[in-house]
């Protein structure tokens, strides 16, 4: 799955960046697929927003918000903006809880 991420074809790379968020844990995989916040395809950037969403990757919230300033796809940013507010708002529920 790993080597998906760098495959030719925009399709396997969204795929993978799915796949990755489904099935890992966010201190395994985030560095590797906040690098993906940056991918030519704009689907590959939707779903990589999503993947770090659903791992509650929390740390990537910064990021997120940087890739937010450079892109220019609006769809992209309306996901990265969803990503951000429930990552936040999901840290600090998180934080409440401790």
């Amino acid at each position: 799955v790993f080597q998906a991420l760098d495959d030719i074809s925009a399709d396997v790379r969204a795929e993978a960046v799915t796949l990755i968020g489904k099935s890992c844990d966010a201190e395994d995989v985030e560095d590797i697929l906040v690098r993906k916040l940056t991918d030519q395809d704009t689907q590959v950037r939707k779903n990589t927003a999503m993947s770090l969403m659903k791992l509650e990757a929390f740390n990537a919230i910064e990021s997120i918000e940087a890739a937010k300033l450079t892109e220019k796809d609006e769809s992209v940013k309306a996901v990265f903006n969803v990503a951000v507010n429930i990552l936040s708002r999901d840290s600090q529920a998180e934080q409440e809880n401790e």
